[in-house]
């Protein structure tokens, strides 16, 4: 046992996954290892589903890492995945005592743990049970805010669901229902060809051709960054032929997307630092009747700054520079404030507590001008979004700071001269923040939207009481775990989130 001991010793003083997140990402892989050590010698003794839980180690840490758990809700399918969860849960000292009388048991419970919100044995129920929870936490936000109450925090729920639970009937009839509620519901398909056994049939070969795409998904977000180019009646025929272009490839729209998800995938199996990354920080939202992603960052686990200029003097320009020369570090990035043709900022800006341009009172034609325009900024662990009359007022010491405008929502409120659907429709990206600032929630436009449509974005949708309007005509995103990287006219100011 002493060799193990060894191996385990790293899950000490990790009994919780909220020590778990203040882990950097480099260290997920020994926490992935030692779960692994751990789950193999208890199973050992008790007896019990191997497979299961091994094929969902990383994944499992991932998670933990990425969503804070249990506000944000887990739904294991099969309770024989659920061991390396039970591990990092707070039972680990329990964990030999699995399928023993008066011990743990072998599945979820929710008398058990606070993070177990719903108990399974057998397969195929986490996609509507998490349904459930998406809707029943959507009820609670509009209940708060028709009575005039701030609205409760806008947790995650994930579903996690493998190809051998995918075969059942029970699994599709909650996608179904799910794609009509558009309720947000993070469902998680660990395709490894393995359940209790191998699985077989002609779901297993469906999931087998999805992995197979991935020269059309490149192609796709090269096809979709080119059409947003277009006027939104040619926007709109280009997004129907992609549907049939994707018919020619897989067969057919993906099967999820044609119930109503938005699917990213396959991805390949990975490390546990590769697992977290891939969770975080972008993901899909449809709001308001239009396609968004959303990037979220939690500022305690992540470091969102600015970036402007390189190390040569000369603006980064692009996206894809910028990820280069930031390298893995660099989990999302996206246009940060409007500047002149030199690239320049046209307001404030700060980048290591250096003030490089000066706030901006000045009026004027342009978005910019149309006030109040406000400025996004990042002081330690917190950021946030003031109009530019209360944030000189407040003199704030930033580390970063970038002025933009208009705003879109000041104190809960949609900026004035913002109205419900005016005529303009554009690409468009903006930030918010949320959680007394400890999260910035950053969101681009999939295709043209009015300003009202994204402004309501961020107050109704994602919780922000205050968010901040970035540009509108070359909103672009980097976001490694969805496969994207814009392509776009030279930019100049751009934020991202990089491993504190």
């Amino acid at each position: 046992m002493a060799e193990n001991e060894s191996v385990t010793s790293i899950l000490d003083g990790l009994e919780e996954p909220a020590a778990l997140r203040h882990l950097p990402e480099s260290r997920l892989q020994a926490v992935a290892d030692a779960v692994r050590a751990e789950m193999i010698d208890a199973v050992s003794v008790t007896g019990g589903h191997l497979g299961s839980g091994l094929g969902v180690v990383e994944l499992t840490v991932a998670l933990h890492h990425v969503f804070d758990t249990p506000d944000d809700r887990i739904i294991w399918d099969v309770g024989h995945q659920a061991y390396p969860h039970k591990i990092l849960t707070g039972r680990r000292d329990r964990i030999r005592t699995l399928r023993q009388g008066g011990g743990l048991s072998g599945f979820t419970k929710r008398s058990e743990s606070v993070y177990d919100p719903f108990g399974a044995a057998h397969s195929s129920t986490s996609i509507s049970a998490g349904l459930g929870m998406a809707v029943a936490r959507d009820l609670d936000v509009a209940e708060a805010k028709a009575a005039g109450r701030e609205a409760p925090k806008r947790r995650n729920v994930v579903a996690v669901i493998g190809d051998g639970s995918m075969s059942a009937g029970m699994a599709y009839e909650a996608m179904n229902n799910a794609g009509a509620l558009h309720s947000r519901l993070i469902v998680i398909l660990n395709d490894n060809d393995m359940s209790i056994a191998p699985p077989v049939g002609a779901m297993s070969a469906y999931f087998a051709r999805l992995a197979s795409g991935g020269t059309y998904r490149s192609l796709r977000e090269t096809a979709k960054q080119l059409g947003q180019l277009l006027p939104k009646a040619l926007y709109q025929r280009a997004a129907a032929a992609e549907e049939y272009a994707r018919s020619l490839v897989v067969g057919g729209g993906t099967m999820f997307e044609e119930m109503g998800f938005h699917y990213v995938g396959p991805a390949p199996a990975v490390a546990a630092p590769d697992a977290a990354r891939a969770g975080a920080p972008c993901a899909a939202v449809q709001a308001q009747g239009e396609s968004f992603t959303v990037c979220t960052v939690d500022l305690r686990r992540q470091r969102v700054r600015l970036f402007w200029l390189g190390a040569d003097g000369l603006p980064y320009a692009s996206l894809g520079s910028l990820a280069a020369r930031q390298g893995a570090g660099l989990s999302f990035a996206m246009n940060a404030g409007m500047y002149d043709k030199g690239q320049a900022p046209v307001g404030l800006y700060v980048e290591d507590g250096r003030e490089m341009k000066p706030v901006s009172t000045a009026n004027g034609p342009g978005n910019f001008h149309l006030k109040p325009n406000g400025v996004f900024y990042v002081k330690g662990e917190r950021a946030g979004v003031l109009d530019t009359a209360r944030y000189l007022k407040a003199k704030v010491k930033p580390d970063f700071a970038t002025q933009s405008g208009p705003m879109l929502v000041i104190d809960g409120q949609i900026h004035p001269k913002i109205s419900a659907d005016g005529p303009s429709q554009k690409i468009r990206n903006g930030v918010g923040t949320r959680d007394d600032g400890r999260t910035a929630v950053f969101a681009i436009s999939e295709r043209p939207v009015t300003f009202g449509a994204f402004a309501r974005l961020f107050r109704d949708d994602l919780g922000c009481r205050n968010a901040l309007f970035l540009d509108g005509s070359v909103s672009s995103l980097y976001a490694p775990n969805l496969g994207r990287s814009d392509l776009s006219r030279p930019l100049g100011p751009m934020v991202g989130a990089v491993a504190r």
